[in-house]
């Protein structure tokens, strides 16, 4: 999916620069959840069509990558690598049906990861805090 979502929105700062990379198996998810991303003033970016998840990561740069736990990054050791070496904060998603295959994921590669549906409040404080701490690593 090649969609670039960029809101410019007043008074949330260093936010509005942050890109948010989403890596999702559904176009129509990964689209929805991009909008939320936008809601709280960050960059909602996915990879190119055919780009592998790492070379999207290395072409963005975001401070945060959102990856759903059905894609194959999720089980691609580079994908966690990429985002380790590059500051960004990784974070694996999946609907709550999936809690079993998404803590063991989680559990497996040392990240963090949510179930949807989310609050908005929460994905909202999970990406300010990603976001500080990706920045804070990059200097």
């Amino acid at each position: 999916m090649a969609v670039r979502l960029v809101k410019d929105t007043p008074g949330t700062g260093a936010r509005a620069r942050s890109v948010v990379l989403i890596v999702s198996t559904h176009a129509l998810l990964g689209a929805l959840l991009g909008v939320l991303v936008e809601l709280g003033g960050y960059s909602a970016d996915f990879p190119e069509p055919h780009e592998a998840t790492p070379d999207a990561m290395s072409r963005l740069r975001p401070a945060v990558v959102l990856v759903e736990a059905k894609h194959d990054a999720a089980r691609e050791e580079d994908s966690y690598r990429r985002a380790a070496e590059s500051g960004s904060a990784l974070f694996l998603f999946g609907h709550v049906s999936e809690r079993s295959d998404l803590d063991d994921l989680a559990r497996q590669y040392g990240v963090r990861a949510f179930e949807l549906p989310i609050d908005y409040a929460d994905l909202e404080a999970l990406l300010g805090a990603a976001a500080q701490r990706s920045a804070a690593r990059r200097g």
